[in-house]
């Protein structure tokens, strides 16, 4: 790709356009045209001459999000934020349009009285022609030594449009090189150590990762390495205790290394050695109301789990707070479970938010609310098997209907299986009938149906047969 800040300029000033890779066109409706570019219509063409894409000074500002009085910094701080959003390997063409823009942007944007009159230095894709433009090219201004080691005429990276140097972006002076995004380099240190750890044992392999947190303090992304060797080693028949303490050892080091999002990672595996100020951290952390409750859970906090929920029954998916209400039965909160799940079935009906539900949650939801219905009037097994089912996320109709039968509570059983066919009908269809009054199951729920149960009236006819064959004996 020819880079248009190395052939803008030649187009706009009268150099033959098929010289330069750049040809003149209206500018497109409604974009934003720069004084400087008049109607031109940059096309930036491949080294092989074919052309790919014409961009307009409005096109390139709208693209990358900035206007045409942007800064240095924040035309490169938008150029990162694309590149991040269009990456290389995965967008190719919006990388190659992001590129693009900020070739012309970086260009139109530029600004001789603080710059001075030397011209950006092109990055050059391939060998361009460029022998005839050298008589256009405007004069330099001599160049003189200062005594604080500035070329004068010249104008210092820093000192322009009095901003200081970006050392996350580089030092571009002459608009030169494109800065290496983060995420690359992160990517490219990632891909090597996964090479170094490939055919080691986990000693060696912890050691390889140790020496990458030292060289790599400010990552989070070896810590999780080291994580998942150490849970490794827990998992190959370590001492489940020691191992146990090095993985809780492992992820208090990481939160002391200025990394909190390993808090949750404490709170799954010892909620109860969540601290006070740890508790506070993660509650301010995203997406961790699971590790934030489980804390709760274990410090037997009911009633803040409760307000909690109900605060975010309006805005949380249903899955979540129907997690909360089955916990809060587990652990013997009958009436604040009932209370969570009114205010959910409410703000299901109100607000049509059942669509939000699969036919798994909302068979979960069926069974929340036959013990919120039923409460006390279930049995001890029934109330169990559900609340395992639930948890466990084994087939529920099973436990349901296992403990029904096995308690007599037909009433309870004959409920749930209406509900299922109203809610949730493909469910339905392969559960029914492959649990019978005389015990017949299959475990699988996604094996096909097992055949119907012998009909009643069957053994009324081989009763019958039975004893119209004694009483021919007899005869």
């Amino acid at each position: 790709m020819v880079n248009a800040s190395a052939t803008a300029d030649a187009v706009c000033r009268g150099a033959p356009p098929e010289r330069v890779g750049l040809r003149r066109g209206p500018s497109h409706s409604g974009s934003r045209a720069s004084p400087r570019s008049g109607s031109c219509v940059v096309s930036v063409v491949s080294v092989s001459g074919a052309s790919r894409t014409d961009v307009t000074p409005g096109d390139a500002w709208e693209l990358l999000g900035v206007s045409d009085g942007a800064t240095r910094k924040e035309i490169r701080r938008a150029y990162l934020r694309q590149v991040k959003q269009h990456k290389p390997d995965r967008d190719p063409e919006g990388f190659q349009r992001v590129r693009e823009a900020y070739e012309v942007v970086r260009y139109f944007g530029y600004d001789p009285a603080l710059h001075g009159d030397v011209l950006p230095t092109p990055v050059l894709a391939g060998p361009v022609d460029l022998s005839d433009q050298s008589a256009k090219e405007p004069p330099k201004k001599p160049v003189e030594a200062s005594s604080e080691g500035v070329a004068e005429g010249a104008v210092a990276p820093e000192a322009v449009a009095g901003e200081e140097p970006d050392e996350e972006l580089g030092a571009d002076p002459n608009y030169g090189e494109y800065p290496t995004p983060q995420w690359e380099l992160e990517d490219a240190s990632r891909e090597a150590l996964d090479r170094d750890l490939e055919g080691l044992d986990i000693p060696e392999a912890l050691a390889r990762v140790r020496q990458e947190i030292d060289a790599h303090p400010e990552r989070a992304d070896p810590w999780w390495y080291l994580f998942d060797l150490l849970s490794e080693a827990d998992g190959e028949g370590a001492d489940g205790e020691e191992a146990d303490a090095a993985v809780l050892q492992m992820l208090e080091e990481a939160v002391d290394a200025g990394f909190p999002v390993f808090i949750s990672q404490i709170a799954q595996v010892a909620p109860a050695s969540v601290t006070d100020e740890q508790l506070e951290t993660l509650r301010g952390l995203p997406y961790e109301g699971a590790s934030v409750r489980r804390v709760l859970f274990e410090r037997r906090a009911y009633d803040e789990i409760l307000d909690r929920a109900l605060e975010v029954v309006s805005t949380d998916p249903p899955t979540l707070l129907l997690d909360v209400a089955v916990d809060l039965y587990r652990h013997d909160q009958s009436e604040k479970a009932a209370r969570l799940y009114w205010a959910l079935e409410r703000e299901i009906e109100v607000h049509a938010r059942g669509a939000e539900l699969s036919e798994y949650d909302k068979v979960r939801l069926l069974f929340v609310g036959e013990l919120a219905v039923l409460g006390e009037q279930l049995p001890a097994a029934v109330r169990r098997a559900v609340l395992d089912g639930l948890h466990e996320g084994d087939p529920l109709i099973y436990a349901f209907d296992i403990a029904a039968w096995a308690r007599g509570s037909r009433l309870a059983a004959r409920r749930a299986r209406k509900a299922l066919e109203r809610y949730a009908p493909t469910l339905h269809a392969l559960y029914d009938d492959s649990l019978s009054p005389s015990g017949t199951l299959t475990t699988d729920p996604l094996q096909p149906r097992m055949s119907k149960p012998t009909p009643i009236w069957w053994y009324w006819v081989a009763a019958f047969a039975v004893l119209r064959f004694f009483w021919y004996l007899v005869r």
